[in-house]
């Protein structure tokens, strides 16, 4: 990394990929501020602090980029050519495969095994996704492409069958469970209505594991 920096973003991705980093490998309870500084050439300790008040505060921030972004978010919600349904898949999609959560997912599963910081996350991810679900319900409700009652409720089943029932700290996992859970989780879905996981969606979800197991083995 350059020893000068003028680019703000660039230096707090910096800091959240190196934190990140040492949160996995050995657990944000033991990952000091200092070790961090260690990480990243040309930063000190007051200059994270700058951009951070707290490691509390890099956590957090860490755990919003394994979401959709709000910009990309709100790129879902205005955009009139997709029904209400089509959103939802979008944006599970998206939470799957952008690039810029990309970035940041693969620190996720290690350290949010550590019970407190697991249900952190899972909190957030119910305080960024339920709303929009519920919201994108009623719009299918109002197009045709959804017809349930109950939307707030049913945005809860749909983020448990497609965040929370994958979370290592909660569930077992291994990829033939994954894809198990997958198919599971589109049956369900369709029984009660709400089809997010169709068959071009699935597709795509095993085209995109597919080459995300592909890059990990040849960086290995």
């Amino acid at each position: 990394m350059s020893k000068q920096r003028y680019d703000g973003d660039q230096t707090r991705e910096d800091i959240l990929i190196a934190a990140g980093k040492l949160f996995r490998e050995q657990g944000f309870q033991k990952t000091s501020i200092q070790s961090i500084v260690l990480e990243l050439d040309g930063l000190s300790k007051g200059a994270i602090y700058h951009h951070f008040p707290s490691k509390e505060a890099i956590l957090d921030e860490l755990m919003r980029h394994f979401m959709p972004s709000e910009a990309l978010i709100e790129s879902i919600r205005s955009d009139k050519e997709l029904s209400g349904l089509e959103k939802i898949q979008t944006l599970f999609l998206n939470a799957m495969f952008h690039v810029d959560v990309q970035k940041f997912l693969p620190f996720s599963p290690n350290f949010t095994k550590e019970p407190l910081l697991s249900l952190k996350y899972v909190k957030l991810t119910q305080d960024i996704f339920i709303p929009e679900i519920a919201a994108f319900i009623k719009e299918g409700n109002e197009d045709g492409s959804l017809d349930v009652p109950n939307p707030e409720l049913i945005a809860e089943v749909i983020l448990f069958l497609l965040t929370t029932w994958y979370n290592a700290t909660l569930f077992s996992n291994s990829l033939d469970n994954f894809y198990q859970k997958l198919e599971t989780s589109q049956y369900v879905l369709k029984q009660i209505g709400v089809d997010v996981i169709d068959s071009r969606v699935l597709s795509k979800i095993k085209e995109g594991i597919e080459a995300m197991t592909h890059e990990e083995i040849l960086e290995n």
